[in-house]
C-alpha cells in the first residue's frame, strides 16, 4: 500500500471485519507499527497458512512453491506483487489475488476456488 501512511492507516481504521495484514516489500517498520495499532487489525505477518473448508491456503505477498498438483490439490498460495494481470503463472498452486488481475476489485474466496477449478478442468 502506497502513499501517506496517515492516509492510509485511515482506510484500514474504516473497514469492516477482523483484519490480517500481509507485509509487503513496501510497508516499512513506521508502516506496519501503524498496522499493529488498529483495532481491527488481528495480525499483521509476512505470511500465514489458513484453512477454509477443506482448502489449505499459504498467503503472501510474493509467490511461493508449495506444493506440485499430484501431491496436495487443495493446498494453494494466495499472493499479490507480480503486478500481472494474470490470475495464475507458471508457478504450480499459486493464485494472484492482487487488484491487478481482477479489473481493480477485490475477490471473494468462492471466486477463487471457483477459477481454480476451471483452470484444473482446463489443464486435464
Amino acid at each position: 500500500m502506497l502513499g501517506d501512511n496517515n492516509e492510509n492507516i485511515e482506510y484500514i481504521k474504516r473497514m469492516n471485519g477482523r483484519l490480517h495484514i500481509i507485509i509487503g516489500n513496501h510497508d516499512t517498520s513506521e508502516r506496519i507499527k501503524k498496522y499493529k495499532e488498529c483495532s481491527n487489525v488481528v495480525s499483521v505477518l509476512y505470511a500465514d497458512r489458513i484453512k477454509w473448508k477443506k482448502w489449505s491456503i499459504y498467503v503472501s505477498h510474493c509467490p511461493m512453491i508449495v506444493a506440485h498438483n499430484e501431491e496436495a490439490p487443495k493446498l494453494w498460495n494466495f499472493h499479490g506483487h507480480t503486478h500481472s494481470k494474470e490470475k495464475f503463472s507458471d508457478i504450480p498452486h499459486c493464485y494472484n489475488v492482487a487488484l491487478d488481475a481482477h479489473n481493480c476489485y477485490p475477490i471473494e474466496i468462492e471466486q477463487i476456488v471457483e477459477d481454480i477449478r476451471q483452470y484444473l478442468n482446463k489443464a486435464e
